[in-house]
């Protein structure tokens, strides 16, 4: 039988990604484990992406991906990620030249 968490112990929200994924559902499954958050609860009911990039990338794939990101930032659309590669603070760059909400 599985151990339970303390109520008081943070957890990191896994499982379903996208318009069908709800909090009320994490929940739901977790019982009485506690999320906890800062900021909008209102982001999490989004259009999400996770960004992951090698440290090392051909020069085809990061004219792309700069493309790609530039589109992402264009549509509103949240990207999360590390931002720990080169690439991902060059993405990370591209982002936050974009318009606050």
């Amino acid at each position: 039988m599985p151990r339970k968490r303390p109520a008081s112990q943070p957890v990191a929200l896994k499982g379903k990604v996208g318009p069908s994924a709800s909090l009320t559902d994490w929940k739901f499954k977790h019982g009485d484990a506690v999320l906890h958050r800062i900021g909008d609860e209102a982001i999490l009911r989004q259009k999400c992406m996770g960004l992951i990039c090698s440290v090392r990338c051909p020069g085809s794939i990061v004219i792309k991906t700069f493309d790609a990101i530039r589109e992402l930032r264009d549509a509103g659309i949240i990207v999360a990620g590390g931002f720990h590669s080169p690439m991902e603070k060059e993405c990370l760059d591209f982002l936050l030249r974009g318009q606050l909400r």
